[in-house]
């Protein structure tokens, strides 16, 4: 996996920010806007953020997928005795219900400090880039222009934080492995490569 710079969305210091809350150059942090009611230190990220890297690849194949992370310290809240497979094929019948098996109580839950939470994820096959009824496999000793959106998540970044974005190739963890794309060997030009924040008030660039 390749970690691709972020934007670091620091305090902001004193003085005024771009007019009718457009955006920064890129790579410069957004201040909120007065408008949307939101603290001028946090960032508001809305929608589905948009990737667009230059990769190359030594497969014609190449499943991958984007990371979105917010690294910086939070709390999580986590499952502490039945996992969420368990949750999902739990039954509960009515003779559970009145003989309190304990079926239908809610999971156990800690709250657990961590440094990094990853806040949306999204995927693509790179032979597919250009259409997703037909492949055009990726040129070899040559580079690709990729890109894909992530699913839309509301959150706030906090000051002080910095987002990444992770780039993972053939993710069997959230996509159908491509047996024919083991042993990827993946390259991403940084210099080539974008990403669209939506962040409330005007994207971010990085």
């Amino acid at each position: 996996m390749r970690s691709v710079r972020g934007a670091r969305f620091p305090t902001p210091a004193a003085g005024p920010g771009p007019p009718n809350g457009g955006s920064h150059a890129k790579g410069q942090p957004r201040r909120g806007h007065p408008a949307d009611g939101r603290d001028d230190h946090h960032a508001h990220l809305s929608r589905g953020s948009c990737r667009d890297h230059r990769i190359a690849s030594n497969r014609p194949s190449t499943p991958l997928t984007a990371l979105l992370v917010d690294y910086g310290p939070s709390t999580q809240a986590v499952l502490t005795d039945r996992s969420p497979l368990q949750l999902s094929t739990e039954t509960c019948t009515r003779t559970d219900l009145r003989e309190r098996t304990g079926c239908a109580r809610r999971p156990a839950v800690s709250v657990q400090a961590v440094t990094a939470t990853m806040l949306t994820r999204g995927a693509i096959d790179a032979k597919n880039r250009e259409s997703l009824e037909s492949s055009t496999p990726l040129p070899a000793n040559a580079t690709a222009d990729v890109t894909w959106r992530l699913h839309a998540r509301d959150a706030v970044i906090p000051a002080g934080h910095r987002i990444g974005v992770v780039i993972v190739t053939n993710h069997g963890g959230y996509i159908n492995q491509d047996t024919g794309a083991n042993g990827i060997a993946l390259q991403v030009s940084l210099g080539a490569s974008k990403v669209v924040l939506p962040i409330v008030g005007g994207a971010v660039i990085t």
